[in-house]
Protein backbone atom coordinates (compact mmCIF):
# COMPACT_ATOMS: atom_id res chain seq x y z
CA UNK A 1 0.00 0.00 0.00
CA UNK A 2 1.43 3.36 -1.01
CA UNK A 3 1.23 6.74 0.64
CA UNK A 4 -1.46 8.20 -1.65
CA UNK A 5 -4.63 8.70 0.35
CA UNK A 6 -3.08 7.34 3.55
CA UNK A 7 -3.20 9.50 6.68
CA UNK A 8 -0.31 8.98 9.09
CA UNK A 9 0.04 10.43 12.57
CA UNK A 10 3.49 11.68 13.51
CA UNK A 11 4.20 13.23 16.89
CA UNK A 12 7.30 14.20 18.88
CA UNK A 13 8.04 10.50 19.49
CA UNK A 14 7.85 9.48 15.81
CA UNK A 15 5.25 7.65 13.71
CA UNK A 16 2.33 6.46 15.83
CA UNK A 17 2.20 2.64 15.49
CA UNK A 18 5.42 2.66 13.46
CA UNK A 19 7.04 -0.70 12.70
CA UNK A 20 10.33 0.13 14.47
CA UNK A 21 8.55 0.77 17.78
CA UNK A 22 11.19 3.39 18.61
CA UNK A 23 10.25 6.58 20.43
CA UNK A 24 13.21 8.56 19.09
CA UNK A 25 11.39 11.41 17.34
CA UNK A 26 12.16 10.02 13.86
CA UNK A 27 9.85 8.37 11.33
CA UNK A 28 11.67 6.45 8.56
CA UNK A 29 9.99 5.71 5.21
CA UNK A 30 11.28 3.27 2.60
CA UNK A 31 10.83 -0.05 0.83
CA UNK A 32 9.69 -3.14 2.66
CA UNK A 33 12.78 -5.04 1.55
CA UNK A 34 14.64 -6.04 4.73
CA UNK A 35 18.10 -4.69 5.46
CA UNK A 36 20.38 -7.74 5.98
CA UNK A 37 22.66 -5.68 8.27
CA UNK A 38 19.86 -4.76 10.65
CA UNK A 39 17.83 -6.47 13.33
CA UNK A 40 14.10 -6.00 13.02
CA UNK A 41 12.46 -3.26 11.02
CA UNK A 42 14.49 -0.39 9.52
CA UNK A 43 11.46 1.69 8.50
CA UNK A 44 8.44 2.85 10.44
CA UNK A 45 6.36 2.87 7.27
CA UNK A 46 7.31 0.49 4.47
CA UNK A 47 5.93 0.20 0.96
CA UNK A 48 6.69 -2.51 -1.64
CA UNK A 49 9.84 -1.73 -3.61
CA UNK A 50 8.20 -3.14 -6.74
CA UNK A 51 5.41 -0.54 -6.38
CA UNK A 52 7.71 2.48 -6.13
CA UNK A 53 11.25 1.45 -7.12
CA UNK A 54 12.55 3.27 -4.03
CA UNK A 55 15.37 2.00 -1.87
CA UNK A 56 15.41 0.67 1.66
CA UNK A 57 15.51 3.98 3.55
CA UNK A 58 14.23 6.81 1.38
CA UNK A 59 13.44 9.72 3.71
CA UNK A 60 12.74 10.58 7.31
CA UNK A 61 10.54 13.04 9.16
CA UNK A 62 11.92 14.13 12.49
CA UNK A 63 11.10 16.44 15.36
CA UNK A 64 13.63 18.98 16.68
CA UNK A 65 13.29 19.80 20.38
CA UNK A 66 15.52 22.85 19.88
CA UNK A 67 13.35 24.33 17.11
CA UNK A 68 10.03 22.81 18.29
CA UNK A 69 9.33 21.89 14.68
CA UNK A 70 9.24 18.98 12.23
CA UNK A 71 11.59 18.45 9.29
CA UNK A 72 11.75 16.11 6.30
CA UNK A 73 15.14 14.86 5.10
CA UNK A 74 16.00 12.87 1.98
CA UNK A 75 18.39 10.02 2.84
CA UNK A 76 20.12 9.97 -0.55
CA UNK A 77 19.01 6.48 -1.64
CA UNK A 78 16.75 7.44 -4.54
CA UNK A 79 15.93 10.23 -6.95
CA UNK A 80 15.08 12.76 -4.26
CA UNK A 81 12.14 13.34 -1.96
CA UNK A 82 9.21 15.45 -3.07
CA UNK A 83 6.11 16.25 -1.07
CA UNK A 84 2.77 17.72 -2.01
CA UNK A 85 0.96 19.63 0.70
CA UNK A 86 -2.71 20.01 -0.10
CA UNK A 87 -3.64 21.48 3.25
CA UNK A 88 -1.80 22.13 6.47
CA UNK A 89 -2.89 19.93 9.32
CA UNK A 90 -1.38 20.83 12.66
CA UNK A 91 -2.94 19.50 15.82
CA UNK A 92 -1.34 20.84 18.96
CA UNK A 93 -2.91 20.04 22.29
CA UNK A 94 -0.53 22.18 24.32
CA UNK A 95 0.19 25.86 24.74
CA UNK A 96 3.66 26.98 23.75
CA UNK A 97 5.49 28.66 26.65
CA UNK A 98 5.81 32.42 26.42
Amino acid sequence: MGLVGKALEINVHGLVDGKRKAADGIAYFGSSDPDPNSRGHVNDFAYPKAETGLDCKHFKIFYSLKDDDYYIQDLGEGTGTFIKVERESVNRSFAKPE
